[in-house]
């Protein structure tokens, strides 16, 4: 995922400012991300090995604290049957898999968020409200946690 600050290009998890190579292309380790030029709107991603990968601009993040209460709710997941608590804490969206335990997300893009080790896309019906997220972890992919309130 990438974001921009007011010093440069970053990625997460990798930090930043991304390194330049060149007019249009930035350093992410020895990888490499080339932005288009003209009327092409995809990023192109070559990794260390060679594997090349097309990124599409998404919607920007939303983080005033009405969009994000859009989020809030209790939601649960047959997968590993438990429930996760999405809540709006100090103007950040958090969620709280464990009582004990809090990760404050970080949003990236549209229904796009970030917490280290860990990514959340929630989707939405076709009346636009949220009905459930994936989460991916390292050794778990797309892990469904339904709305439930």
């Amino acid at each position: 995922m990438l974001y921009e600050k007011e010093n440069g290009l970053y990625s997460i998890p990798n930090g930043g400012p991304l390194p330049v190579l060149n007019e249009n292309t930035l350093l992410v380790g020895r990888a490499q991300l080339i932005f288009p030029t003209g009327n092409n709107k995809q990023v192109t991603f070559i990794s260390a090995a060679g594997d090349t990968i097309l990124y599409e601009p998404d919607e920007a993040a939303v983080t005033d604290e009405k969009s994000l209460s859009e989020y809030a709710g209790t939601y649960f997941s047959d997968a590993t049957e438990t429930y996760m608590y999405a809540v709006i804490k100090k103007g950040k969206l958090v969620l709280y898999p464990r009582i004990t335990q809090q990760l404050e997300l970080t949003a990236v893009y549209k229904d796009g968020f970030y917490f280290p080790g860990y990514e959340i896309l929630f989707e939405r019906n076709k009346k636009k409200k949220i009905t459930h997220f994936f989460i991916n972890i390292s050794r778990a992919r797309k892990v469904e946690f339904r709305k439930v309130k």
